[in-house]
């Protein structure tokens, strides 16, 4: 946990872990600063083994969701993407804010995953419309990839979906308590 952060508000997202380790192989070989060549298949071994880029995804999770932080909100990206308007209204409340339902509704209109890739989201390094060196390793792959629930079905192999559900199994109270949807 960095620094004294007992006394700060902390927002922290989660993501089913089948959804998280296809994201994350995603993400690793995007880069060309990261050296990361493996595949998908790859990714879930180092996943589950605790042995991928980052450290190991349930002791991350454990770590956050019980830091001794004063002020801790949990939501899931499943939430958000089922209920966004009343997720960003938990959100807007726990952080004190004031702010009305109609601004609440048109940032979530204005940011569905949908809008943000349709912007290319000109600060990502890479991205068509960045103004800088691009560090995508191809430029014609979107950092931003499909943002769907339940999405790893159409990407994890029978047997690499096998050793997800065993070592969520073996990590089944922190799989349970911070990311399955409310």
């Amino acid at each position: 946990m960095p620094g004294d952060v007992t006394s700060c508000r902390g927002i922290y997202l989660t993501r089913d872990p089948k959804d998280v380790v296809v994201s994350y192989q995603h993400h690793m070989t995007l880069f060309k600063t990261d050296s990361y060549k493996g595949s998908l298949s790859d990714m879930v071994d180092l996943f589950c083994t605790g042995k991928a880029p980052y450290g190991d995804w349930a002791r991350h999770v454990i770590g956050w969701c019980t830091a001794d932080i004063a002020h801790r909100l949990i939501i899931s990206y499943e939430q958000l993407s089922t209920n966004c308007l009343t997720t960003m209204q938990r959100i807007v409340e726990f952080l004190g804010l004031d702010v009305t339902m109609e601004t609440i509704a048109e940032v979530v209109k204005d940011n569905t995953f949908e809008e943000m890739k349709r912007r290319d989201l000109p600060f990502v390094p890479g991205s068509r419309s960045f103004k800088g060196k691009t560090i995508l390793k191809d430029p014609e792959v979107h950092f931003l990839r499909e943002g769907k629930v339940g999405g790893w079905a159409k990407y994890l192999s029978v047997e690499d979906n096998g050793k997800m559900d065993a070592y969520l199994e073996e990590n089944k109270a922190v799989f349970e308590k911070y990311c399955k949807s409310e």
